[in-house]
Formats: C-alpha cells, sequence, structure tokens
C-alpha cells in the first residue's frame, strides 16, 4: 500500500475505509498515525488533494488534520447495539464527489 501510493500519478486520491484512523478505530495505533503521516506528506510533498472515507459512523462529519480531509459517513456499516441507535430516515446522507481537471470538491446531502 505505502508504494502504491508513493507512485500513484494521480493528484487526487480517496479512500474508502470502514475504520477512522483518526477515531482510534485502527487496532495498533501506530498503524494509525502511519497511515496518517505518509497521507499528510504527500500532500505536502506532492501536492495531492486526500480525502479518506470513512463508512463505519453513526454520523456524519467532516474533519481536515494537517491537510488530510476525513469524511465519517453513517449508516453503511454500522451495528445497532442498546447504547448506540442510529435512525436513517433523519441522518442518512449521500456523497457526491467531483473531480474538474486538478480540483476535487464535494457536497454532502440528505436523502430524505
Amino acid at each position: 500500500l505505502f508504494n502504491d501510493i508513493l507512485n500513484s500519478p494521480q493528484k487526487n486520491l480517496i479512500f474508502i475505509m470502514n475504520k477512522n484512523p483518526l477515531a482510534g478505530d485502527f487496532t495498533d495505533s501506530r498503524e494509525s498515525q502511519l497511515f496518517h503521516d505518509l497521507l499528510r506528506d504527500m500532500i505536502n510533498n506532492q501536492g495531492k488533494q486526500i480525502i479518506v472515507i470513512n463508512a463505519n459512523g453513526y454520523k456524519t462529519q467532516v474533519k481536515i488534520s494537517e491537510g488530510v480531509r476525513y469524511i465519517d459517513l453513517n449508516g453503511l456499516w454500522y451495528q445497532i447495539t442498546p447504547d448506540k441507535k442510529l435512525d436513517l430516515q433523519k441522518t442518512f446522507s449521500m456523497l457526491k464527489l467531483y473531480i474538474r481537471g486538478n480540483e476535487m470538491y464535494y457536497d454532502l446531502e440528505s436523502i430524505f
């Protein structure tokens, strides 16, 4: 993965995951930090635009950390437990990604 990411000729990179590296979802915290550091370095050294989409959330939110845009989407992979409930009709969002030339944009819209 490391070499594939470093050698990618693409200016815009999108990662779709079922874990959020910033939220401590990885088993090994060093692995999540290494992944984030790699993405941050690609932005700083190669001018990449990077979005990491986590589809394991209970709410939709966006966080930018050192240039890496982390987007949590709710309702794709989640577990209903007694302490965590999710009303998809009220909170389900759709992410639209647009790439025009070397620029990448996105919109988050409520589905209902």
